[in-house]
């Protein structure tokens, strides 16, 4: 247990050196900038004509630091027209929803396809922070609160976008362990699978995804490790909340991704109206009458004809939900 505990020390620990990097070097694109190498005081000394001219360093700092507060003012108005994403939601079903219809988090929409902007240098942290800032808006119902609490979402979820970067994934894995204890089993078994797989190039990986890109679920670490080496026989596909089989990027962070064509998924992601996730601890009745859990397998067929069902329902009433205008009659008639 020690030495296993040493080796995902040894694998994780280096990379809160890179985030610390990271951020530092990202923060010379905002208005933080303006507090850096002096620049305070040099204003001073400029206002009342004393000292020095500024350095080349200074001045290398405030430019980056003028340029940044631009970009984000920008970006700002990008994240109120809902054309520049942050983390997103945290609820399953909305999550759902919103990535069956191409949305996608951290991200920034040009025409009808969203752009993942996570490796874009150093104006993806200003820009997270923009983007997180206006989800603290849509999606915590942080509208009444003070700027302070709204500024600490936007924080919050800009390190969400920082360690999810696709080189950080096992920071952000381990993080999630810590923080809640249930999900260290999933780590553990995600970690074995990595170090399991090691050998086999990410190119070859990365290419069998070109060819199918189907999300799968796994249960196990065999599992995983098929999975992970894209050997899906025998593998479930993801479903979505439809009942429709998941299909993820073949470059996750770098590709784009195009809205759905589809009418109604587009209808409730873009008025924000949501379709239930069925609860894992539905019961059923078995043959002798009483009541018990679904087996895993029961929860995903019933998963996929009830999505599949519901779906085909709203398909043939979208023209009468779009005609209500009220959107509480809306949400109340697709709970129906």
């Amino acid at each position: 247990a020690v030495a296993v505990a040493k080796t995902v020390a040894r694998t994780i620990v280096p990379f809160t050196r890179v985030v610390a990097n990271i951020i530092n070097v990202s923060l010379d694109w905002t208005p933080v900038a303006f507090m850096r190498e002096g620049l305070p005081k040099k204003f001073l000394e400029i206002v009342k004509r004393e000292g020095e001219p500024m350095t080349r360093l200074q001045k290398q700092e405030l430019g980056r630091g003028i340029m940044g507060t631009i970009a984000m003012t920008y970006f700002a108005s990008l994240a109120a027209q809902g054309i520049l994403s942050g983390a997103g939601p945290t609820e399953k079903n909305k999550r759902e929803t919103l990535y069956a219809s191409g949305w996608r988090p951290n991200s920034i929409k040009i025409g009808d396809t969203w752009y993942p902007y996570q490796n874009w240098g150093p104006l993806a942290i200003p820009m997270a922070l923009v983007g997180n800032y206006y989800d603290s808006l849509k999606w915590a119902n942080l509208e009444d609160k003070d700027l302070f609490q709204r500024t600490t979402y936007a924080v919050g979820g800009t390190m969400r976008s920082i360690l999810d970067m696709s080189f950080l994934r096992g920071v952000s894995d381990l993080m999630g362990a810590v923080n809640e204890p249930y999900l260290f089993p999933n780590y553990v078994q995600r970690w074995a699978t990595s170090q399991a797989t090691f050998p086999v190039p990410n190119l070859i990986r990365q290419t069998a995804r070109i060819f199918d890109p189907t999300v799968y679920e796994t249960k196990t670490l065999k599992e995983q490790i098929m999975l992970s080496l894209r050997i899906t026989g025998g593998l479930k596909p993801k479903l979505n909340i439809f009942g429709e089989v998941v299909k993820g990027e073949a470059m996750t962070q770098l590709q784009p991704v195009a809205r759905t064509s589809d009418p109604l998924i587009r209808f409730l992601a873009d008025n924000e109206l949501w379709v239930s996730i069925p609860s894992k601890s539905t019961q059923i009745r078995g043959k002798d009458g009483k009541k018990r859990k679904m087996t895993q397998d029961e929860y995903y067929n019933y998963v996929k004809i009830s999505g599949q069902a519901i779906k085909k329902r709203l398909d043939g009433q979208i023209n009468y939900l779009k005609n209500m205008k009220d959107k509480s009659r809306q949400e109340k008639e697709i709970d129906r």
